[in-house]
């Protein structure tokens, strides 16, 4: 008796040791983290506050945390032109809005999203396209920089009757081998970042006070793959389509200068509409790898020019905001032989968010007199 009574007394003491060995672990685990976590804070609110120069009169910022809802909408189409027979290919991907959440922080902005096929195209009509799109930003001072990068695995071909392509009822013809993948990299140059402010139209991370706009001048590189199993064109309208385009392999890299001019327009205090638009003048190589190998093309040189268009439409409050804004990106290359391709990107995006009371950072931002 006396034994089990020590086992118990030892287990017992041995439980409570390593319980409060634990504990203490457990404390100095989520104090490390804390701790880690007030120092990010604290680099972020330096790296976001400490170099403001804008005209406080025309631009308010917001650094408390905040959260938002957002849903958006990737239109991501290509097209394949043979320019001495004038016919042209569309494919285009089948289309739904990703759903997701972000949050911001002095200006910086971080946001997951989605597709859960809640609203789609009808799979029978359209087939079924996988999507996978990473799109980042950051815009500092004078600085907007951006990057992407997309896969789209799925297409059907829009102007299937213009050919007579023989489907059931009103079903398009779909590829579901056919692959896009794309990346860019750019850069834009905002000249009036005093006055004006692109965040206060796109993040909602600033407030346009009065209306202001400026130019823009930047770089762009770019790079757009498009994969099959057999040829793009389909065996029945081939002879309708030079040799050139009858590829199941398209490699584009595309380098550009950028010059545009983006406004905003303050109205009813707290409406922000702006309009921009960015012209590009394009360099590109192709490279095509055909069905009879006869007709590849390597590194076709090119020069362009692309249209980039944007607009936003926003509400804001001290709290709550609000906002919806669309970007659209065109831009063609001529692949030699008298064969063209264009592509067609277009992102729209609804959102609605709320900063946090108490989170405001602690330095306070003097006001920039006119």
């Amino acid at each position: 008796m006396k034994n089990i009574k020590s086992i118990l007394f030892g287990f017992l003491w041995s439980w409570i040791s390593f319980s409060t060995h634990a504990q203490s672990t457990v404390d100095k685990t989520i104090d490390a983290v804390t701790k880690t976590a007030e120092a990010v804070d604290a680099t972020m609110g330096e790296l976001g506050t400490s170099l403001r120069t804008s005209d406080t009169t025309y631009i308010k910022f917001y650094d408390e945390v905040s959260f938002h809802l957002y849903s958006v909408l990737y239109f991501n189409n290509f097209t394949l032109n043979d320019l001495s027979k004038k016919t042209t290919l569309k494919y285009k991907p089948a289309i739904s809005p990703a759903i997701g959440f972000g949050f911001s922080r002095y200006g910086f902005t971080l946001n997951i999203s989605n597709d859960f096929k809640i609203v789609k195209q009808s799979e029978t009509k359209y087939g079924k396209t996988k999507k996978f799109n990473l799109r980042t930003s950051f815009i500092y001072k004078k600085m907007w920089l951006a990057a992407f990068f997309s896969n789209y695995k799925g297409y059907y071909i829009d102007n299937y009757k213009d050919f007579n392509l023989n489907t059931n009822g009103n079903k398009h013809p779909q590829r579901e081998d056919i692959e896009t993948t794309g990346f860019g990299l750019s850069y834009m140059h905002v000249f009036n970042s005093k006055k004006f402010s692109l965040n206060a139209a796109y993040t909602l991370t600033q407030k346009q006070l009065k209306s202001a706009g400026s130019f823009l001048v930047g770089v762009a590189v770019n790079g757009y793959f498009i994969d099959g199993d057999s040829s793009l064109v389909p065996t029945k309208v081939e002879t309708q389509f030079s040799p050139y385009l009858q590829a199941n392999n398209i490699n584009q890299y595309l380098y550009g200068v950028n010059t545009g001019y983006s406004h905003n327009f303050v109205f009813l205090k707290h409406f922000n509409l702006n309009l921009t638009a960015v012209l590009g003048y394009i360099t590109s190589t192709t490279s095509i790898t055909t069905i009879n190998a006869d007709y590849n093309t390597r590194n076709n040189f090119d020069f362009s020019v692309s249209l980039k268009a944007m607009g936003a439409l926003s509400y804001v409050r001290d709290r709550f905001y609000i906002g919806s804004n669309i970007k659209i990106d065109r831009f063609s290359a001529n692949t030699g032989n008298q064969t063209e391709i264009n592509s067609f990107f277009v992102r729209a995006q609804f959102f609605a968010g709320y900063r946090i009371k108490g989170s405001k950072n602690r330095k306070k931002i003097i006001p920039t007199p006119n």
